[in-house]
C-alpha cells in the first residue's frame, strides 16, 4: 500500500477529539472504538496489540502511530495531510 492510498485510508477515520501539546505537535488524538475504524488500522499496517494498547474508554487513541504507520505529516482542519503546509 502506498503513501496516497494510506492516507485516503486516514481521512475516513472521523476524530473525536485531539490536541497539540501547545505547538503544532498532537498531544493526543481519539477515534470512535468500532470494528469498522480498528479493520481501517489494521489496513494501513498498525499491529492488532498496538491498537488494544492504545484503546480505553474514550476511544483509540491514535497520534502514536498515524504518523508512522499511516505515514501522514500533518493533521488540519479535519483532514491528514501528506506534507506539511
Amino acid at each position: 500500500m502506498n503513501k496516497e492510498e494510506k492516507i485516503n485510508i486516514l481521512n475516513e477515520l472521523f476524530v473525536t477529539d485531539w490536541d497539540t501539546d501547545g505547538g503544532e505537535a498532537v498531544a493526543y488524538m481519539y477515534i470512535e472504538n468500532t470494528q469498522e475504524n480498528v479493520f481501517r488500522l489494521l489496513a494501513i499496517g498498525v499491529p492488532e496489540e498496538e491498537i488494544a494498547d492504545k484503546t480505553d474508554f474514550e476511544g483509540i487513541e491514535i497520534s502514536s502511530f498515524v504518523f508512522s504507520y499511516g505515514e501522514a505529516e500533518y493533521y488540519q482542519n479535519g483532514e491528514f495531510l501528506d506534507y506539511t503546509p
